[in-house]
């Protein structure tokens, strides 16, 4: 095969798209009797949604608006789309650990260290003065999935630096550095968490930056807090597209370049999703054909499936790579009335077994990228590139437009 050339291309999303050609989309074909323009919201009844800038320093964006992150940092990636779930943090007061709202014991704050932001006296500075000194805030919640963060750096010492969100049931010792660098725990299903801080060496100091005790199982974009927990609405992104099913002998091709923030082994009962191709509602659940990308609820692999309904769909599951940048191939194959899916993530490849979608009828449909199209299972993904291209194409091909 070749790469896809731009009469192949029939969309694509992604920073990719943004930085080539100044939109964070681009389509070949229009139907004049659809509407051009994406739609996309984040409803921050605060402005509190953040992203790392090309520069390294942490920045907020307002309401509605795309985010263009650069990561973390510390791992030091490219531009990418930000698209998370909605997550509140519960923890107040998290940049300024001398408020009140810490209790501090063989333990002193200060809030004079210039932050992830590069802000002057913007993040806290808390020492040691006597071995094992604890700041810790108690939290007054509901049982939940708890996952708990901080951005940590060292300043004096070289000893051992703990964080707890069972008020030291159990300590996790974290690892840190001159630099900063955002430090987790294991989650936990807790009720009324005690989160904070441990210095076992007397006279150690550390500055801290952006705790964050949030409703999930995984950490998500640093949410800042004053006197009260605040919540980071889900980010939604949808796409008018109008190309039609594959007929007889005919197929169409994804590839989605993207990081996944979910981790990568074990499940917490959700499913966060890649990209969905599907009416509204997602699933179908619409009498629409939906064609979808998503981590497995029940295991650590990527699933993709057609779903005309919640009755009947198949699907192929890929094994999950332990690490690094995802690149996913995935084709929807049509034989007669029966369509079957093909994916392909890194070694790891099959096809699914035909479906009819006669029954189902494929219209105008919504691309939404980094979600399954519903509010149960948002993707936390970045995502670098996202191209739909008709015909059959290798990962190869799509590398080289890429």
């Amino acid at each position: 095969m070749s790469p896809p050339q731009d009469d192949d291309i029939l969309f694509r999303a992604g920073a990719s798209t943004l930085l080539k050609y100044g939109v964070p989309w681009r389509r070949r074909r229009f139907d004049a009797l659809e509407i051009e323009a994406p739609t996309f919201s984040r409803a921050d009844a605060a402005t509190c949604a953040t992203y790392f800038a090309k520069d390294g320093l942490l920045r907020v964006a307002t309401a509605n608006r795309l985010r263009i992150t650069y990561g973390d940092p510390a791992a030091s990636l490219g531009a990418a789309l930000l698209l998370e779930g909605s997550r509140a943090n519960a923890c107040i007061r998290n940049r300024d650990l001398a408020n009140a709202a810490w209790t501090k014991v063989s333990c002193s704050a200060v809030k004079d260290q210039t932050g992830i932001d590069n802000v002057p006296n913007s993040a806290s500075r808390i020492t040691a003065s006597a071995g094992n000194g604890t700041c810790l805030q108690a939290i007054t919640l509901g049982s939940s999935v708890r996952a708990q963060s901080a951005y940590v750096k060292r300043l004096v010492g070289s000893g051992t630096i703990q964080m707890t969100m069972d008020n030291g049931g159990t300590w996790t010792t974290v690892a840190v550095t001159a630099a900063w660098t955002r430090v987790t725990i294991p989650t936990q299903t807790i009720a009324n968490p005690t989160v904070g801080f441990r210095i076992v060496t007397n006279t150690d100091s550390v500055a801290i930056d952006f705790v964050q005790n949030e409703n999930g199982s995984f950490a998500s974009s640093p949410i800042a807090t004053a006197a009260a927990s605040v919540t980071r609405a889900a980010d939604s992104l949808a796409f008018p597209i109008g190309f039609s099913q594959p007929g007889v002998g005919e197929e169409l091709s994804a590839y989605v370049k993207f990081d996944a923030l979910w981790p990568r082994t074990g499940s917490d009962g959700t499913a966060p999703g890649i990209f969905t191709v599907g009416g509204v509602g997602g699933f179908g659940m619409d009498g629409l054909t939906t064609w979808d990308a998503h981590r497995g609820t029940a295991s650590a692999g990527l699933t993709v499936r057609l779903a005309p309904n919640t009755a009947g769909n198949v699907g192929i599951e890929v094994a999950l790579p332990g690490a690094g940048t995802m690149e996913l191939l995935t084709q929807l194959r049509a034989s007669g009335a029966l369509h079957a899916v093909y994916a392909e993530l890194g070694a790891n490849s099959g096809t699914s077994s035909t479906i009819s979608l006669a029954p189902y009828p494929w219209r105008t449909h919504f691309l939404h990228p980094g979600t399954r199209g519903n509010s149960t299972d948002p993707g936390f993904i970045l995502l670098y590139d996202l191209i739909v291209a008709r015909g059959r194409f290798t990962m190869a091909d799509f590398q080289v437009v890429a």
